[in-house]
């Protein structure tokens, strides 16, 4: 079964929508969080107890237990290979071992891994553009988003730079990373911080504004690169925070009052829906979209609850001690 947006002729795919959605509500809950915190060593302390301890130990996991199963051989992995994962690891890479998931349309160990370290890059940027105090000048900041979006355009239209291999390259890659996917996921990151420094200007309650945007984003999608990417950095973001600020619901108020499972389902997501299809291959099964979604909702969320409890909030709970101890 093809991919639905693909099948109507689209550039975009729905799992690159969900990840275009990702980063900017991201930047606008992670602008929103530089501005209360009035510090940076506070912020980036935050940022680092979100994403590293959770991240380290789905890395982990991956390797020692999801890579066997998976017919992954840990021992074609050279010393130094292990070196490279180690290093890969705590830069938030994404970690494989040869021959995981071998037969699959898309074989990594965790393909959703790869934007972590683009999200966490983003994380940096703001902490740089609050530093030198650009987000109390949001006229810049909007003029950044829109170069952003321009350097989409050109890579696009012209393709990514051409960088030899060698010290430089591995400074570019390792420090911004892939020209396209550093160039749009950084400029949709920026639109939603945007919307977070012009909020008292948007209009986000229901209005013919917002379903015009909605129709409008639709039906660019349709389009070729990079019309998608411009629709979901523009119409896309607006409809997003249009429906998580304006739609009143209690039962979605209620989710993640107490416990925020999303990062865990995030990180094991992708190896749990993999480790489904593979053990139905093996027994001759084709599992469906619309079961496979079930199932990897269900299980990851499954390994997500010890993540939050055991790892993601003991490690976030490091902050408010260290807030206790500094008013003491």
């Amino acid at each position: 079964m093809r991919e639905p947006l693909s099948a109507l002729g689209s550039a975009e795919t729905i799992g690159g929508l969900a990840v275009e959605g990702f980063f900017a509500i991201s930047g606008y809950l992670i602008a929103s969080s530089y501005l209360s915190s009035h510090s940076l060593r506070k912020f980036m302390t935050n940022r680092m107890l979100r994403i590293y301890p959770a991240f380290l130990v789905a890395s982990v996991v991956c390797l020692f237990v999801v890579a066997p199963i998976a017919g992954g051989d840990l021992t074609a992995v050279s010393p130094r290979g292990w070196l490279v994962e180690i290093v890969k690891t705590f830069s938030l890479g994404a970690p494989s071992v040869p021959g995981t998931f071998r037969g699959l349309a898309f074989p990594a160990l965790d393909g959703s891994m790869w934007t972590i370290r683009y999200e966490f890059r983003c994380y940096m940027l703001v902490a740089a553009l609050g530093l030198v105090g650009i987000l109390e000048r949001r006229t810049v900041a909007l003029g950044i988003t829109a170069a952003l979006y321009c350097i989409v355009i050109w890579v696009v239209a012209f393709g990514s730079p051409v960088i030899p291999p060698g010290v430089i390259h591995q400074i570019v890659f390792n420090a911004i990373g892939a020209p396209f996917e550093a160039s749009y996921l950084t400029a949709i990151f920026m639109s939603g911080v945007c919307a977070r420094l012009y909020r008292e200007k948007l209009n986000f309650r229901p209005s013919f504004l917002g379903a015009a945007f909605a129709i409008f984003a639709v039906a660019v999608l349709l389009l070729p690169q990079p019309f998608p990417i411009l629709a979901a950095g523009m119409a896309g973001v607006y409809v997003l925070l249009w429906a998580a600020i304006s739609l009143k619901s209690r039962i979605l108020q209620s989710i993640n009052n107490k416990y925020d499972f999303s990062y865990g389902i995030y990180l094991y997501a992708w190896p749990v829906a993999s480790l489904i299809i593979v053990e139905g291959q093996k027994d001759h099964l084709t599992v469906g979209p619309i079961v496979l979604t079930g199932l990897t909702a269900l299980f990851a969320t499954f390994i997500a609850i010890p993540s939050w409890y055991l790892i993601e909030k003991p490690m976030l709970s490091l902050r408010f001690r260290h807030r206790a101890t500094v008013r003491e």
